[in-house]
């Protein structure tokens, strides 16, 4: 009785195993596809900028998924730095940025996409642009 009662348990874990294993965890995938729009592009330190995601212009936005909110988050860098993270979850995810402490000179712009949720993948394929710093 007690051999069968440990080969059943035995046999029990081996199914659950089996089963926990067979399980995929669903992942998103998506991308954002398009290009840097900043407005205007020549500027002085102290000026708003308004930056946005345009041209031939392509994204997954907010999507509900087993009643889960899934969207991209756009931060925007200067030269490789996050500045401004933009609160919009559709295209084209305008944020607007105060120009500061930026030398005279052309600066590149680009994007870091991260995503609302740890299990969903955003591609960037973003082009970068820059601004003109005037003085």
């Amino acid at each position: 009785m007690k051999l069968l009662l440990k080969i059943s348990l035995v046999f029990i874990g081996v199914i659950g195993v089996i089963a926990l294993a067979s399980c995929e965890k669903d992942e998103v995938k998506s991308l954002v596809i398009g290009k840097i729009v900043a407005t205007p592009s020549s500027v002085k330190n102290g000026d708003e900028i308004t930056l946005e995601i345009g041209g031939n212009v392509s994204a997954s936005g907010e999507t509900i998924i087993n009643g889960k909110d899934y969207h991209p988050i756009i931060h925007y860098l200067i030269d490789g730095k996050a500045v401004v993270k933009s609160s919009e979850t559709t295209l084209p995810f305008n944020a607007k940025y105060i120009i500061k402490d930026l030398t005279i000179g052309e600066h590149t712009l680009s994007v870091d996409i991260t995503s609302s949720r740890k299990d969903a993948i955003f591609e960037n394929k973003v082009s970068s642009t820059t601004i003109t710093i005037l003085e």
